[in-house]
């Protein structure tokens, strides 16, 4: 199954309504970010298919954006005939996957960077990425899709800024591809009409923030940020907000009805670091707020599976304490879990501990950064949210 093609089978069995598994499937499909700390409805399976989109667009803003613009449309059809058939033939849930190996803490800060310098100043790559037929054919040090496999092959050692350029610009046009071209990569590859008819007349639960309020939301938003940091984000930090409502099409869901607020660094690109604060909709009561981003991820300490979980036993009381003395929560939980939250390629690496602790009718979800000691998201619902 295709990445972008989450199909009717796999949403059956998640038990949330059919409109709003037509907007995950929607988004999918068109990279968009969402309202996406974690998506609340399904757990675990609709958490990865809503991780599909992350990183794909969502571009901040972009002083040479003109140029990119001009340089992804101005693309042969031959190149976006092959980038067409590489999106629906990429079987990837995660969109490292689509990848022959995950990037390098070293890469994923470099290729960071050089994205500011490729969107902003048109700093574009000499050559592009090589396609191949056959594995067999490839020399393991270029960047190569083979076809075989549906995979874009990574050098085996690290990447020279140049190939960083040409992954770069790969990953960009099948982005500005998939966000521009949703409804005709979906026609290629569902081959049947459900996606568009079925819920054709269904409302979205996306809707659109009222610029006169958009202000106080910020306004309300910001604290909790603050808190939540210990510092306060200077002006390069530009925010927006966008407002999912699913009770737009099933009033029973109104408690879910969010505002989310992003906070994005000029000139941003998908792998930069971000935050994110949720508000509810109608009171704009705190529900969670997160650092994120492939470039804060890269940052992180690592540690081994075992010594992870060992660290996060010894953390525990450091926990509490943070909840108690920022959310006034209670000194200790009434019950909880651990795990890991990603092992970021192997076991022996990890990064982050998720925390879900029971505070008698809160549930208070968080990952906690092993190496810094602090929390990197906390969120704060009612059991059974």
């Amino acid at each position: 199954m295709s990445r972008y093609d989450i199909d009717k089978d796999l949403f059956e069995n998640i038990e949330i309504p059919n409109y709003i598994k037509r907007e995950l499937y929607k988004d999918c499909k068109r990279g968009k970010r969402a309202a996406d700390l974690r998506f609340r409805y399904a757990g675990p399976l609709t958490a990865l298919i809503v991780m599909a989109a992350v990183g794909l667009t969502g571009f901040g803003v972009k002083a040479g954006y003109d140029n990119w613009v001009k340089r992804v449309e101005s693309m042969p059809e031959t190149e976006k005939a092959e980038l067409f058939e590489e999106i629906k033939n990429d079987e990837g849930v995660t969109i490292d996957e689509a990848w022959s190996r995950k990037l390098t803490n070293v890469e994923i800060l470099k290729i960071s960077d050089l994205e500011k310098k490729y969107y902003e100043s048109a700093i574009f790559p000499e050559g592009e990425v090589q396609r191949l037929e056959k594995l067999s054919d490839w020399d393991g040090k270029s960047l190569c899709y083979i076809e075989e496999d549906h995979l874009l092959h990574l050098p085996e050692s690290e990447m020279t800024e140049e190939q960083m350029l040409q992954f770069i610009d790969y990953n960009a046009k099948k982005d500005y591809l998939i966000e521009n071209s949703a409804d005709e990569i979906q026609a290629e590859e569902s081959g049947d009409e459900w996606v568009d008819e079925e819920y054709e007349d269904v409302p979205s639960p996306y809707v659109n923030v009222d610029n006169a309020t958009e202000e106080d939301i910020i306004k309300a938003a910001t604290p909790h940020l603050t808190k939540f940091l210990g510092w306060e984000l200077g002006s390069e930090w530009i925010p927006r907000v966008e407002a999912f409502q699913p009770s737009n099409g099933n009033p029973e869901y109104k408690d879910h009805d969010m505002y989310t607020i992003y906070w994005e660094e000029g000139g941003a690109t998908p792998n930069n670091t971000d935050y994110v604060v949720c508000l509810g909709m109608y009171d704009l009561h705190f529900e969670a707020v997160a650092i994120r981003g492939r470039e804060h991820w890269a940052t992180l300490k690592s540690y081994t599976d075992t010594a992870a979980l060992d660290k996060g036993k010894k953390d525990k009381e450091k926990i509490y304490k943070v909840l108690k003395d920022m959310y006034g929560l209670p000194a200790k939980p009434d019950s909880e879990r651990m795990e890991v939250v990603d092992d970021y390629g192997s076991k022996d690496d990890i990064r982050q501990l998720r925390f879900v602790f029971d505070y008698g009718n809160l549930e208070v979800d968080v990952e906690w950064d092993l190496g810094g000691e602090r929390l990197d998201s906390i969120e704060i619902f009612p059991e059974g949210y």
